[in-house]
């Protein structure tokens, strides 16, 4: 199997920094992903996220080309089981769950950002409240999806 001689670039933003890693790997090799950077995100926003409710894996898919740039091909995969979102008061978070699929395309030329990269995010979320002690339990359901995705090109 081809070895790779650089880890995926480190670079700023959610995608980036969540693949990153600091070895080489392998095509078809699986890592764990780096949950901080989606912890960060989410506490930027506002949202409460701790690390240990978000896991995830990504994958070195393999070397694809992009234009005339060779790149890898990574994924990933990440689950988030639990978020503290700023809720009216007296709401509470029933139930949570958040999934979300990214890819990108890295140039092997380490001085260019992400080609190619996709996100791909569902939630589905319960909340609760009881506005008076004996009046009914209000219940707010949400299930949201957003995609986004974005193409770069540099001049050569």
């Amino acid at each position: 199997a081809l070895s790779l001689t650089s880890p995926v670039s480190k670079q700023d933003g959610i995608d980036h920094e969540a693949f990153g890693i600091d070895s080489p790997q392998q095509i078809g090799n699986s890592w764990d992903i780096n949950p901080d950077p989606i912890v960060a995100t989410f506490r930027r926003l506002k949202i409460g996220v701790h690390r240990e409710d978000v896991q995830g894996q990504a994958t070195l898919d393999g070397i694809v080309t992009v234009g005339d740039r060779e790149c890898l091909d990574v994924s990933a995969k990440v689950y988030i089981k639990k978020i503290d979102p700023p809720l009216p008061a007296g709401f509470k978070t029933k139930r949570f769950f958040g999934s979300i699929r990214m890819t990108g395309k890295f140039p092997l030329d380490l001085s260019l950002g992400v080609l190619e990269e996709s996100l791909d995010l569902a939630v589905e979320f319960v909340g609760e409240s009881r506005p008076n002690a004996n009046g009914p339990v209000i219940t707010v359901t949400d299930a949201s999806t957003v995609t986004r995705k974005s193409q770069t090109t540099y001049p050569k």
